[in-house]
């Protein structure tokens, strides 16, 4: 029942009905689901509400993820153990990336994120101000 849930919160997530049925709070998203065969070139989370937490279970995500919200916090289950292959853009101010290790480039053209707790193992861009990592 826990998978088919949270396939069910993926799945409304990626198809853009997520900003409808959901109020804020913390939400979780997994590797398992979909499966890697059908995951999207490009995870567009902008269509969380500000102040929002999503955990992400450990594993690969493959992808770039959009982050437009404010105060969005997205965290792994460790540097070892949650992997985000792709670059991560976020436009949104105040957004948290933790305890996740990203393969690819973070673009900042938002204010005040906090990277410090993430391994990037690609480089850093900030057009925004007061970011860190």
């Amino acid at each position: 029942m826990k998978k088919i849930s949270l396939f069910l919160i993926v799945a409304l997530v990626l198809s853009g009905t997520f900003q409808s049925c959901v109020t804020l709070g913390t939400w979780s998203l997994t590797a398992d689901y979909p499966p890697s065969t059908n995951r999207p070139e490009h995870w567009n989370l902008g269509n969380l509400r500000n102040n929002t937490s999503l955990k992400l279970d450990s594993g690969v995500y493959k992808g770039d993820i959009t982050i437009r919200e404010n105060r969005v916090t997205l965290l792994g289950e460790g540097t070892a153990r949650t992997l985000i292959d792709g670059n991560i853009h976020i436009t949104g101010n105040n957004c948290t990336l933790g305890n996740l290790r990203v393969q690819g480039d973070v673009y900042l053209s938002g204010n005040n994120a906090d990277l410090r707790s993430a391994v990037i193992e690609g480089k850093v861009s900030s057009s925004g101000n007061h970011n860190r990592w």
